[in-house]
This record gives C-alpha cells, structure tokens and sequence, in this order.
C-alpha cells in the first residue's frame, strides 16, 4: 500500500442457497504517511563489535501521529535484535 493514499476494501457476500441472504460491506481507509524532516546518527561513525560503544540518537522528526516511537535494531544476517527505543512527546501529549 502506497503511503498517505485513500483505499476502499469491499467483500461481497454471495449465498448458494438463498438470493436474500446476499450482502456486501466495505471500508475506506487513509494509510499512514512516514514521518519527515529528521535525522538519525551514530557516533562513532565506525568501531568494533563488543569492543565500540556507540551512541545513537534520532531529532527533529515531525509527524501528525504522535507520540513517535523509535527503535534501534541491531541487524546481523537475516536476525534483528532490538538494542533500544525512545518515545517523542510533544509539549500537549501524554500517555
């Protein structure tokens, strides 16, 4: 699904055994759109693993679906392993 777009899902109900019990429903949804206008880094930029400790950090994000919630994954081959989160409040949210 593309992001920030409207979609319309429909199922049709068709009965073997009686032309009344027929029915249809649907729904439209808007998908999210990805957050905009940050940044994310890693300091040092390079080291060794198990040896390098590395500072991530993500700012300045905006996005109309608040509260934002960032995950560091830690990828090696087709594992992931989550190192840390953070949320991102504005001044008006609360959980």
């Amino acid at each position: 699904l593309l992001p920030n777009t409207m979609y319309t899902f429909v199922l049709f109900a068709i009965s073997s055994t009686s032309q009344s019990a027929d029915g249809k429903a649907s729904i439209t949804i808007k998908t999210n759109a990805p957050p905009r206008l940050g940044i994310c880094s890693a300091t040092p930029s390079s080291g060794l693993a198990l040896d390098t400790l590395f500072h991530f950090e993500c700012s300045g994000w905006e996005d109309e679906d608040i509260p934002l919630r960032y995950r560091y994954e830690q990828v090696q081959g087709w594992k992931t392993k989550e190192v840390g989160n953070h949320i991102e409040l504005d001044e008006d949210s609360f959980l």
